[in-house]
């Protein structure tokens, strides 16, 4: 049987059933996150939409993001 310790996102949890939060107490501070695109196509109006949306998408979901319950 596989163990260790490590970090992980709090919403991930709720997929891995067999993992358990040992410092649930625990904050681990906001990290940076990047979006990134070949510079190709870096200038498409449809990849802008996708970044414009994903910029304000994403940071709005993690702040909803929460540990589940027992």
């Amino acid at each position: 049987m596989p163990a260790g310790i490590g970090f992980v996102v709090a919403y991930n949890l709720r997929r891995w059933p067999g993992v358990v939060a040992l410092l649930p107490q625990l904050r681990i501070p906001p990290l940076p996150r990047w979006l990134a695109v070949h510079r190709e196509i870096r200038g498409s109006a449809l990849v802008r939409r996708v970044f414009d949306f994903l910029s304000q998408a994403i940071p709005a979901e993690l702040s909803h993001a929460a540990l589940p319950g027992p």
